[in-house]
C-alpha cells in the first residue's frame, strides 16, 4: 500500500494534480458472523504523511530513499489500522474491553438517573475506544493497581460465562421481579407478533417476495456461470434497483385494477356492501401512487416489527434467567457495580476519546498517546 501510495503522489506532482490523501477508516460488528447484526463505519480525519523522496540521479540512493519512506509509512499506517479496528494483543483484551464498557455505560446511567437501555452500536464503539485508551494509559501509570483491577473484571466475567449470562443481565435485572413486569414483556412480544402475521407482514411479502427471489435467481445463475464474485455482488444490486420498482408498479396496477374496475370480481363484492362502497369510487391514480410507496414502506416495517419480535422474545428468555435463585444474583450484582464504579472513577481523571478537550494522537501514534491527566477542577 505505501508503495501504491508513493507512485500515486509522484504521479500527481508530475501531472500538476491535487496529493492523494489516505484517511483511515474503521470497520467494527457486534457480531460479523450473524446476519443482519450492527455495524459502525468510523471515518477519522485525513493522515498527515512524510515528504516523498527527491528523485535521485543515483539508483541504489533512490532505492534506499523511497524503501525507507514506504518502510515508515508502512509502520504508520499498521498503527492507524490499529487504532481504528480498536485492536489488542489478545482475543482476550479485546473481549475484556467490550464488556468493560458496558458496565461504564450502566454506571452512568445509574449516576444520573436514566432508565438503562441498550446504547446504539456508534456509542458503544466510542465506548470501547474511551476504555482502550484509558485502560493502556492506567496501564503505563499505574501498573500495579490497573493488573490488579483488570484481574477482577475479568473473573466477574468468567462467573458470568459459566453461568451463561452477561453483564447486561446483571445491570438490568430489576430489584424486585413483579407479575405487572412480567406481563410488560409478555405484551410486548404479542403485540410485534399479531402485527407480524397481519397486514404489514403480508404487504411485504406481496410487495416484495417475488422481486426478491427473482434477484436470487439471477445471482444463482451468475454463479453457475462463474462470474466473477465482484461482479456478481455489483449485478446483484443493480438488478435490484431495477426488478424491484418494476413488481411494485406492476402490483400496484394489479391492486388498482382490483378495486376499482368494474370487470374485477374484487370491485363487485366491494360494490355489494354499502361500507366498502366508497373504496370503488377513490380515484385510480391516487391509489396507484398509495400502493406503490407502500409496498417498500411495509418490507421496512416488517423488519422493525420482527426486530421487536426479538427483543421481546430475549426478554423473556432473560425474565426467567432472572428468576433463577442459583446464580446468586445479590452478589454478582454487588460486585459488578463495585467494579463499575472504580472503572467510571478511572476515567473519569483523563482526558479520554469523545470528551470535548481531546485531541487527536498524530498519524502513527495510538491514542494512548493523547491521553492525560485531566487539570483538576475541569469537567466533561
Amino acid at each position: 500500500a505505501a508503495r501504491i501510495l508513493l507512485a500515486a503522489l509522484r504521479e500527481a506532482e508530475a501531472a500538476g494534480l491535487p496529493k492523494p490523501n489516505v484517511v483511515p477508516v474503521g470497520l467494527h460488528y457486534s457480531e460479523s458472523q450473524r446476519f443482519r447484526e450492527r455495524a459502525a463505519v468510523v471515518v477519522e480525519r485525513s493522515m498527515d504523511l512524510p515528504e516523498t523522496p527527491q528523485l535521485e540521479g543515483d539508483l541504489e540512493q533512490q532505492d534506499a530513499a523511497d524503501r525507507a519512506w514506504v518502510d515508515e509509512v508502512t509502520e504508520v499506517f499498521s498503527t492507524e489500522l490499529q487504532r481504528v479496528n480498536l485492536s489488542k494483543t489478545s482475543w482476550a483484551e479485546r473481549t475484556m474491553i467490550w464488556r468493560g464498557r458496558s458496565l461504564v455505560y450502566a454506571e452512568k446511567q445509574r449516576q444520573v438517573g436514566e432508565e438503562l437501555r441498550k446504547p446504539t452500536f456508534a456509542e458503544s464503539v466510542l465506548a470501547a475506544r474511551r476504555l482502550r485508551a484509558g485502560w493502556e494509559f492506567m496501564a503505563a501509570s499505574n501498573p500495579e493497581e490497573t493488573e490488579a483491577l483488570a484481574k477482577r473484571c475479568q473473573d466477574h466475567f468468567d462467573v458470568l460465562e459459566h453461568r451463561g449470562i452477561t453483564p447486561y443481565d446483571v445491570d438490568a435485572r430489576p430489584a424486585q421481579l413483579s407479575l405487572a413486569g412480567y406481563g410488560k414483556y409478555f405484551f410486548q412480544w404479542l403485540w410485534a407478533l399479531v402485527w407480524m402475521f397481519g397486514l404489514i407482514t403480508w404487504s411485504a411479502i406481496a410487495g416484495n417476495y417475488v422481486p426478491y427471489k427473482a434477484n436470487g435467481f439471477f445471482s444463482l445463475g451468475m454463479k453457475r456461470m462463474k462470474v466473477d464474485t465482484s461482479v456478481v455482488g455489483t449485478m446483484k444490486v443493480l438488478s435490484a434497483m431495477v426488478v424491484f420498482p418494476i413488481w411494485w408498479m406492476v402490483a400496484s396496477a394489479f391492486i388498482t385494477w382490483s378495486l376499482l374496475s368494474a370487470s374485477s370480481p374484487l370491485n363487485e363484492l366491494l360494490l355489494s356492501h354499502w361500507l366498502l362502497l366508497g373504496i370503488t369510487k377513490l380515484p385510480a391514480i391516487g391509489v396507484f401512487v398509495v400502493f406503490l410507496f407502500w409496498w417498500p414502506v411495509s418490507a421496512k416495517l416488517h423488519l422493525k416489527l420482527y426486530a421487536r419480535l426479538l427483543r421481546g422474545s430475549h426478554n423473556l428468555q432473560r425474565w426467567k434467567i432472572w428468576k433463577d435463585d442459583t446464580k446468586d444474583w445479590d452478589l454478582l450484582v454487588e460486585e459488578q457495580r463495585l467494579l463499575s464504579a472504580e472503572l467510571v472513577n478511572l476515567g473519569s481523571g483523563l482526558v479520554l476519546p469523545g470528551d470535548p478537550d481531546w485531541e487527536d494522537p498524530a498519524p502513527g501514534q495510538d491514542d494512548v498517546a493523547s491521553v492525560r491527566f485531566r487539570q483538576p477542577g475541569s469537567t466533561v
